[in-house]
């Protein structure tokens, strides 16, 4: 029955191996081996991925069906650099710094 459950949350919209865990009451590890296997057979594939705070692509979202796998995007060096000078500007920032 649990596996039936998956299957029918992966055809709705897109989900992650967390939701689809707390949707069909398998354990954490048990989804991710149904999907791996799922995948690997083609019948599943990566429709996106949710951004973490630092806006990396951190989880997969699954979706029913045999399509190609989305792709996860890159900060450019430019992006990075950017990125990198402002954090580095902010810890410099004397109005940041504490009284001693």
């Amino acid at each position: 029955m649990s596996y039936a459950k998956l299957m029918a949350e992966l055809v709705h919209e897109p989900i992650t191996y967390r939701e689809l865990a707390e949707a069909t009451g398998l354990h954490y590890t048990t989804v991710r081996e149904y999907i791996t296997a799922l995948h690997k057979e083609k019948v599943v594939h990566i429709a996106g991925y949710n951004k973490d705070k630092r806006l990396r692509d951190n989880e997969r979202l699954w979706l029913w069906g045999h399509k190609k796998d989305a792709t996860r995007s890159k900060f450019t060096a430019a992006e990075r650099q950017i990125r990198y000078r402002s954090k580095i500007a902010a810890i410099n920032d004397p109005r940041l710094r504490f009284a001693a």
